[in-house]
């Protein structure tokens, strides 16, 4: 069950992370949808 509702809100769009590399304010989203691109949310 939490794997469907991590797959879901990856899809929708509700989901967003952060990246080690990046600025800790700065939060990611991946069009799982699409072409897998990141975009920053």
């Amino acid at each position: 069950p939490a794997a469907l509702t991590q797959g879901l809100r990856d899809f929708f769009g509700a989901h967003t992370y952060g990246r080690t590399d990046a600025d800790p304010a700065a939060r990611f989203h991946t069009l799982w949808s699409g072409d897998r691109t990141e975009i920053e949310a």
